[in-house]
């Protein structure tokens, strides 16, 4: 396997657990439209007596690097203007987020295998890019990240309140 589908395996499994951890579904995409997952809410229905989906969803394109750029609480990453362009579109559905997964450097840091735990190294950062200006850029556009908004059980629950409230990420 390559080192960018471990990457990108390696970066859905974070997201996966961290889904799995705040109580959501997570669900990886067949085909890739642009989107490469979806963070389903869940909730216990009391008539059924059993927790169904609520139909509150975030849609995803996720990044996997070693290559960001942390300079003064912001995470500086080079996105693929075609991501970019997928992100930034208002026409849609569900909302939308980066998660852009940060690793080591070093691919013998990406993972750390004990007896009794498994670390994945560093962690995933979120941003919505929805509704930001067109670029004509033609390969990649830089993106700013605040460093304060890393993907954690307790953010995406707030992040999917935010979403059944109304709000646009």
């Amino acid at each position: 396997m390559t080192d960018a589908h471990i990457k990108e395996e390696l970066s859905f499994a974070y997201t996966q657990a961290i889904s799995a951890y705040a109580g959501m579904g997570c669900e990886q995409r067949r085909r890739d439209y642009g989107i490469d997952g979806s963070i389903n809410d869940i909730k216990y229905s009391k008539n059924r007596k059993r927790y169904v989906e609520s139909g509150y969803s975030i849609d995803f394109q996720l990044k996997a690097t070693v290559n960001a750029k942390i300079k003064n609480g912001i995470i500086l990453y080079d996105l693929e203007i075609k991501n970019y362009k997928d992100l930034i579109d208002t026409e849609v559905g569900s909302q939308r987020i980066l998660i852009l997964y940060c690793l080591p450097r070093e691919k013998d840091e990406w993972v750390d295998m004990l007896d009794d735990e498994l670390k994945l190294r560093k962690c995933a950062y979120w941003c919505s890019l929805t509704g930001f200006p067109d670029v004509p850029n033609k390969e990649k556009v830089r993106i700013k990240i605040p460093a304060n908004q890393k993907l954690t059980p307790e953010e995406l629950i707030r992040l999917m309140d935010m979403i059944k409230g109304g709000v646009t990420l």
